[in-house]
């Protein structure tokens, strides 16, 4: 393309992006925030090659320091309601409107460009030096366009690393949740169980102790004394007995509790690994040198290798603490 033409047409897209824009209604949001993100990036290099290329080909010629000038104002009015653009909320009636504003500032610029900043140039130039400038516009738009797609796919990147973090964090609660549910069951079950066993020993030795008294009753009708004594006896067994079995059930009862608290700690080591795994891709690729590189590698290894110390200790914790709690009653009521 010759620097005519390029110049001619620098503007077309951004037009383009306008007239979409101007199509949309306020409930399309999202839409009118990927247009405008577009013309945004396309105003801007437009007015960057623009400032980087041609104004200073203007102001080498005392005629033309004039023109430059004015088309340096006319750039900066350009961002500036490209800027006033950007502020407003994208579902408001005002939006439209800036659109247009923004639309008649742009046409009044490409206007005054193509009637006098063109001809002036062209006029500045010799053909090998027009070729040479349109030559280094091209390249410009051509790093732009490549820049601008390796930035879609970096984003793209981190928007799929961000799902499979969510989706690794979903699954850990999941199975959290899975667990905590199957160690509340189990507990329970056991607790149950355990008590029923002793509630059924309990009443055996108690059905014992009284057989025993009534044949020690029948056979010692004569010593009425001798056998108050033992029912006495037997009486006060059967109440510790009874006293054991609920210290036996407190001692379940809190064992239960405390094992509780392990899901809570698994979800929370789990919670600790998913967002660290969320962080390190972009401490990665803020590293500027292989030094930088190594000591970031350095220290997420140290940071997961921390996490899972601190893991294991705190459900160490939970059990040591899980066994004090069940045996407190039990060595008191031995004691």
């Amino acid at each position: 393309m010759t620097l005519r033409q390029i110049l001619q047409s620098a503007t077309l897209k951004s037009e383009e992006l306008i007239d979409k824009i101007s199509n949309t209604s306020n409930q399309a949001v999202k839409t009118r925030e990927n247009l405008f993100a577009e013309l945004s990036d396309e105003l801007s290099r437009y007015v960057e090659l623009e400032e980087r290329y041609i104004l200073p080909l203007l102001r080498k010629d005392p005629q033309n320091k004039a023109l430059a000038a004015d088309a340096t104002k006319g750039n900066k009015e350009l961002k500036s309601r490209l800027e006033e653009l950007g502020a407003v909320p994208k579902d408001d009636d005002a939006f439209l409107a800036k659109v247009a504003d923004l639309n008649k500032g742009l046409q009044q610029h490409v206007r005054d460009e193509r009637k006098e900043l063109l001809p002036a140039v062209l006029k500045a130039l010799s053909d090998e030096e027009a070729e040479e400038v349109a030559s280094k516009i091209q390249d410009g738009l051509a790093d732009a366009e490549r820049a601008r797609r390796e930035a879609r796919q970096r984003q793209a990147e981190q928007v799929r690393r961000e799902q499979e973090a969510a989706e690794q964090a979903e699954q850990a609660q999941r199975a959290a949740a899975r667990a905590q549910k199957a160690a509340e069951r189990d507990a329970r079950r056991a607790i149950a169980e355990t008590a029923d066993t002793i509630e059924r020993e309990a009443a055996s030795a108690v059905e014992g102790v009284r057989h025993v008294a009534a044949d020690m009753a029948e056979s010692a009708q004569r010593a009425t004394e001798a056998a108050g004594e033992a029912m006495t006896i037997y009486s006060g067994t059967a109440r510790r007995a009874g006293d054991d079995v609920r210290v036996m059930i407190e001692a379940s009862n809190s064992a239960l509790r405390t094992v509780a608290e392990v899901p809570t700690a698994y979800l929370e080591w789990a919670s600790r690994i998913a967002r660290a795994s969320t962080e390190a891709p972009q401490r990665l690729l803020a590293c500027r040198s292989l030094k930088e590189l190594a000591e970031t590698q350095r220290d997420l290894l140290s940071d997961a290798l921390r996490d899972w110390m601190e893991g294991s200790s705190k459900l160490l914790e939970i059990t040591q603490r899980a066994s004090r709690q069940a045996l407190r009653p039990l060595d008191a009521r031995l004691s």
